[in-house]
């Protein structure tokens, strides 16, 4: 949020030109009070100390990470089952599986670079990377628990996963809350 004050002579209080950027809705100038500036800076300058603070650098990397891991998942589709401790001849047999996981992660990747790219609203993005790992939870626990991998491989790719949807989660909640917070301005 940038500011610029301009003291207009006359007038009981300073006006300013304020700049926002809203997300999904660009840069827009608005009349305000200095008073109003004032204390929209204040809320501003302290936001990054509260948790649940969520930078904009983060979106790329977000989705950056996504295009790796789904481009891995393409090219070498059998890497993962082998990881988790399946035999070949089932590795070869869910490939196609593999792959079509590499590319939802591809998909939801370039969405998330794309949205904060044009400066729209991530939400929807962030929100389809939570739900995407919570997916992979449930797929990995079943996996694991019925024998088809191997148990602790599992449970620990169930854990990675779910590290990655409750942060992204968290992540969706803190921009839901900072998108109230600027329509309450």
């Amino acid at each position: 949020l940038k500011v610029w004050g301009v003291p207009l002579p006359g007038w009981p209080t300073y006006q300013c030109w304020e700049v926002r950027w809203d997300v999904g809705q660009g840069a827009r100038r608005e009349m305000r009070s200095w008073a109003q500036v004032k204390r929209t800076r204040v809320l501003t300058s302290t936001m990054a100390r509260f948790p649940g603070e969520v930078p904009p650098r983060l979106f790329p990397i977000l989705g950056a990470g996504r295009i790796v891991i789904g481009a891995g998942l393409i090219v070498n589709p059998n890497g993962l089952a082998k990881g988790l401790g399946i035999d070949s001849d089932t590795a070869h047999d869910s490939r196609w599986l593999t792959r079509l996981a590499g590319a939802r992660e591809i998909a939801i990747g370039i969405g998330a670079i794309r949205a904060w790219r044009r400066n729209e609203d991530p939400s929807g993005w962030i929100l389809a990377q939570a739900i995407s790992d919570s997916t992979d939870v449930v797929a990995f626990v079943v996996a694991a628990k019925s024998g088809k991998v191997s148990y602790r491989r599992g449970i620990g790719m169930a854990l990675f996963a779910a590290s990655g949807a409750v942060s992204e989660a968290l992540t969706f909640v803190a921009l839901e809350k900072k998108h109230q917070e600027l329509n309450s301005l």
